[in-house]
């Protein structure tokens, strides 16, 4: 009894993952970032992931964009 290979689901590779991640977020209005700090900003940005655990990297950036947003674009309505 052959099995009907074409309907067997091959899992993504790492890569395929990643790109299709991507591609989402992108969609969605997302960016990607590259930035190089220098090392106090480096000290600094390590600094918060110990403090605040819960947050990861992405989750950091996030956080401090929004606080200075808020604090230079914040409205009194």
């Amino acid at each position: 009894m052959k099995r009907d290979l074409s309907k067997l689901k091959i899992p993504m590779t790492p890569k395929e993952r990643q790109r299709k991640k991507r591609a989402e977020l992108k969609k969605s209005g997302g960016r990607e970032l590259s930035v190089f700090l220098d090392a106090e900003t480096v000290w600094m940005f390590d600094e918060l992931l110990d403090r605040f655990p819960r947050l990861n990297k992405k989750k950091l950036v996030a956080e401090a964009v929004r606080a200075l947003y808020n604090s230079n674009f914040e409205t009194d309505s």
